[in-house]
């Protein structure tokens, strides 16, 4: 049956409670998948693909794929996704361990700044001109205060944890 692959985390991260993911391991990683019914397009899937991705999240680091990230089966994931990128997923893993994404979306720029001195690294987003958005790395620890940071901001909204889409290198054909 073919295998949406939603991320990759190390072998033996959790998995959400009443989730329909899976772990298929290789070695120290493995990816999170769902089973995809034959005749069923994942394009609609954002939201849920999101939403585990999220849960996820949770627990630890996530290298997250794009959404529509198909394999044709267990042994595909291992050769074409798991072991094909093992070098680059470790590194990645490793670089977002203890760190989660957050989406901040604010009528100005003032008051960012004790966000960004909170942030291992920021990233502008796409925004319309009555917003800015921006992207912190930001480390789990330091969510709260974070989250805090932005209340005292006007007319701000704090979007996280959520995977780190924002600042992982462009992506190959597998999302990674």
């Amino acid at each position: 049956m073919t295998l949406h692959v939603h991320g990759i985390v190390a072998a033996g991260h959790p998995l959400p409670a009443n989730s329909p993911l899976r772990l298929v391991v290789w070695q120290d990683l493995a990816a999170a998948v769902t089973s995809v019914p034959p005749g069923r397009s994942v394009a609609a899937d954002s939201l849920p693909h999101l939403e585990l991705l999220c849960a996820l999240v949770r627990d630890g680091p996530v290298v997250p794929l794009r959404l529509g990230t198909l394999a044709d089966d267990e042994d595909a994931v291992r050769a074409d996704v798991l072991r094909a990128g093992a070098a680059r997923l470790r590194f990645q893993l490793q670089r977002l361990a203890g760190v989660v994404e957050v989406h901040v979306y604010v009528r100005s720029s003032w008051g960012v700044g004790s966000l960004a001195a909170l942030a291992e690294d920021t990233a502008v987003l796409p925004s319309d001109h009555a917003s800015h958005r921006r992207a912190y790395l930001i480390a789990r620890e330091n969510l709260s205060v974070a989250r805090a940071a932005v209340a005292e901001m006007d007319a701000a909204t704090f979007v996280g944890p959520l995977p780190a889409f924002s600042f992982l290198d462009t992506p190959s054909r597998w999302g990674w």
